[in-house]
């Protein structure tokens, strides 16, 4: 075997310990975020039918995540018969890839609220007497969804979500104004089929609901 020349040797002896400093030496990858390696923070969602909706998500890894949502369909509708609906949302998410994007599953709670009106004139004493009718409703269902959200910082995402009833659907309609006569029975009658038929505009939906999120924005730090 040759040995080294004393010029090799003396280049071996002054890399060797340079590289042993640097390897002992070397700095941890720096945490992403405030608590390490899980982020969080709020989101601000527009989608489609629950229209607007704020959130709190937060990621535990690069490839699990949670979040919880409210969203909000602001009141419309025609006959003087208003309807508004809402969600709650929570589900968890795996990003396969470890980048932006997602597959989730979990749980939401939609809420359909239609409330009618109606002047109605006293047969007896001609005195005028205001009708309420207020229809509720409250459907559990199971949430799957697809779609990106970033890790940190500011965060852009897009999602869809199909949420399956895991319940009958029932509007539960209550009324008030009546002095509990007869004299009111047709007034109440006709206003709760106007409230039953402008809910059923939404309700129509529900046999499968797809909510589609266009656009998510939120910081995670």
């Amino acid at each position: 075997m040759c040995a080294a020349s004393p010029a090799q040797a003396q280049l071996d002896a002054e890399v060797a310990p340079q590289h042993e400093l640097r390897t002992a030496h070397r700095a941890p990858a720096a945490a992403p975020c405030a608590l390490g390696h899980v982020c969080m923070g709020p989101v601000f969602t527009l989608g489609v039918p629950n229209l607007v909706g704020i959130g709190a998500h937060a990621r535990f890894s690069r490839f699990v995540a949670v979040g919880i949502d409210y969203q909000y369909l602001p009141t419309f509708g025609i006959h003087s018969i208003p309807v508004n609906a809402s969600s709650i949302t929570l589900d968890g998410r795996l990003h396969p890839l470890g980048d932006a994007f997602f597959i989730g599953a979990g749980f939401a709670y939609q809420s359909v609220t239609a409330e009618g009106r109606r002047l109605a004139v006293h047969p007896d004493d001609g005195g005028q007497v205001t009708l309420t009718g207020r229809g509720e409703l409250g459907l559990p269902l199971l949430k799957l969804g697809i779609g990106w959200l970033g890790q940190v910082g500011p965060v852009i995402g897009i999602d869809l979500a199909i949420e399956i009833p895991l319940g009958s659907r029932k509007l539960d309609i209550r009324t008030s104004g009546s002095d509990g006569s007869e004299a009111f029975d047709d007034e109440i009658a006709a206003l709760r089929g106007e409230v039953q038929d402008q809910a059923d505009n939404v309700l129509d939906l529900i046999p499968l609901v797809i909510q589609l999120n266009f656009l998510r924005l939120g910081y995670f730090f």
